[in-house]
């Protein structure tokens, strides 16, 4: 048996096959009619739509085959990606690529083979729309290029199938945004409409010490509200594609020092003590403001959900692959299941902190796609009642 080479371009075609996302998926009736056609077209048994993966050929329709799966070694289809035409085996016992293959001499004796090859649009083979016989035979020239254009209907169907996931996956974004807009919006801008008309119906009737009280409430969720919307702001901005990413050397410390006042400031409302420590010459190649927002976002998240007198601490050392930031706290910690949907835009909440902070979970979602643009990467540890670290690394150099 000759067992298949792999594609010059076998990384590349691997990545086209991913992005489809259907590996391991339910039979669907739109790929199924594909291969019933394929059967009655060229008068065989069997018909399968297969896709190649590293070690084997799996099947997204099966006519004639209850087997969703081959290793990649014996499938004819692996043969086929090889070729911008139809592959043809009019008799495998005749073909000494084939003669001995376990498919051939055993389950589902193969003797008859035409596959033709799912090709995407930017010219990657993922796998064949094939007929299979138990007798050898041959096809008609119309046949053979009835099958090439089922291949084609394959790719169109694959395209249609990714353009509807996406399209679902920006409504669900789009819910979110609406929920955001209409729940945590609502909460800090109906605090702030209440404590005002308190005010305006009080205001002679307050001391100083109670007009101060009432004008922090004021600026708290004025402030809460500004934070909710310039998240919304920047993520309804990613999510357009207009980031830009305008990398520069970083002098880290320096960054620091400018961004602690403001990260002090809040630290200081819980009597949080605020540490520091950035290894001195420190520099990374980053955006500034993708870096500043991901940096007084985990900041503030780590204030919001750490109790008065904790710890919130920011590390920063320099590594062979580039540099690395951890923020830390001694707060309350998040459940498995938390952690596990934190980065998920359609799972985000608002979640309270330790002092009934609001917020909408949006800012961490941003954060991380903002290293990752920065061609990074903000990963999460926690434990429930010890406290949280957020892990940003950033390249040693632009990518």
């Amino acid at each position: 048996m000759e067992k298949p080479t792999l594609p010059a371009n076998e990384q590349e075609r691997l990545a086209a096959l991913y992005r489809y996302d259907i590996l391991d998926t339910d039979f669907e009736e739109s790929f199924d009619d594909l291969a019933k056609v394929a059967s009655v077209l060229c008068d065989t048994p069997i018909a399968l739509i297969s896709l190649i993966d590293p070690n084997r050929q799996w099947f997204k329709a099966a006519r004639g085959l209850d087997a969703r799966e081959t290793p990649r070694d014996s499938a004819f289809c692996a043969h086929a990606i090889h070729k911008d035409e139809v592959m043809i085996v009019h008799d495998t016992l005749e073909d000494s690529r084939f003669h001995d293959n376990p498919l051939v001499t055993g389950d589902p004796n193969i003797r008859f083979y035409a596959g033709a090859p799912i090709i995407t649009n930017d010219g990657y083979p993922l796998g064949t729309i094939c007929s299979i016989d138990r007798k050898p035979r041959e096809l008609t020239k119309e046949q053979i290029e009835g099958l090439k254009a089922l291949s084609r209907q394959v790719t169109i169907n694959l395209e249609m199938r990714r353009q509807m996931r996406t399209l679902n996956e920006i409504n669900q974004s789009k819910n979110r945004l609406f929920s955001i807009i209409s729940h945590d919006m609502r909460s800090p801008l109906s605090t702030l409409n209440t404590v005002i008309n308190h005010l305006f119906d009080q205001s002679d009737s307050l001391d100083e010490e109670e007009k101060d009280q009432w004008l922090h409430a004021i600026q708290k969720s004025a402030a809460t509200s500004l934070t909710i919307a310039e998240n919304l702001l920047k993520w309804a901005r990613f999510e357009e594609g207009t980031v830009q990413y305008n990398p520069k050397t970083i002098d880290l410390e320096e960054f620091f020092s400018k961004i602690r006042p403001i990260l002090e400031e809040n630290a200081q409302s819980k009597n949080i003590e605020l540490v520091t420590e950035i290894e001195a010459t420190t520099a990374t190649v980053a955006d500034e403001t993708m870096l500043h927002s991901i940096i007084q976002n985990t900041v503030s998240n780590s204030i919001k959900f750490t109790h008065e007198n904790g710890t919130v601490k920011i590390a920063c050392k320099a590594k062979n692959s580039g540099t690395h930031i951890s923020i830390s706290d001694t707060g309350v910690g998040m459940k498995e299941k938390t952690l596990e949907n934190l980065f998920k835009i359609e799972s985000t909440y608002s979640a309270e902190g330790t002092q009934g902070e609001k917020g909408s979970g949006l800012g961490l979602c941003l954060c991380k796609q903002f290293a990752e643009k920065m061609g990074g990467s903000l990963n999460v540890e926690s434990k429930e009642g010890v406290g949280t670290t957020m892990h940003i690394h950033l390249p040693a150099k632009s990518f």
